[in-house]
């Protein structure tokens, strides 16, 4: 029995910039770039020709997509501190593109070493959590949690209201209520 409250994190634009992948290969692909400021309240398939949106959709089954995700900044050295406090969980879907699983575990390998494979949580839905806190960036997985919700800021996710907002990790830490170390 652990004595730590839980807190269960996504890993998608919550640790890793999978949106800013996503901007960078389609500047790429088609020579069009967009920024985050330019997308606010959508996803990049909201706003480009309809006539690209498959090319963009594949990204996501393409090899080496989640495994060179850049990390969102201040996401590794802050869970690494929050786990003085917490039970640290990375739950993030990884089912439906048969890559991801096996390169999200090696990112987190590479990058997080200290979050274990027992702390790793690979799934659909996450409303059947029994943690104090979860950190998503989508608010649909907020819908049937019956924990402590923080909807962590990205282009897609700035017109939602309904949940506790992060814009960056400092702002988790705040809500936390955690004291960093000088």
């Amino acid at each position: 029995m652990h004595n730590k409250p839980i807190l269960a994190v996504d890993m998608d634009d919550v640790i890793t910039d999978t949106f800013q992948q996503s901007l960078d290969w389609y500047a790429r692909d088609f020579g069009k770039k967009y920024n985050k400021q330019d997308l606010q309240g959508n996803y990049l398939a909201d706003v480009i020709p309809s006539e690209h949106r498959e090319k963009i959709q594949q990204y996501f089954f393409t090899k080496g997509f989640f495994r060179e995700l850049k990390p969102i900044p201040g996401a590794i050295e802050t869970l690494s501190m929050l786990q003085d406090s917490f039970e640290v969980f990375v739950v993030t879907a990884a089912q439906q593109f048969p890559q991801c699983l096996t390169e999200k575990n090696e990112w987190l390998d590479e990058y997080m070493p200290f979050i274990d494979w027992r702390y790793r949580v690979f799934c659909g839905h996450k409303y059947f959590l029994n943690a104090k806190y979860l950190i998503d960036d989508h608010a649909y997985n907020f819908e049937k949690y019956i924990g402590h919700p923080i909807l962590f800021t990205a282009p897609h996710n700035t017109k939602e209201d309904r949940y506790t907002r992060a814009d960056n990790w400092d702002d988790v830490v705040n809500i936390l209520k955690i004291k960093q170390p000088i």
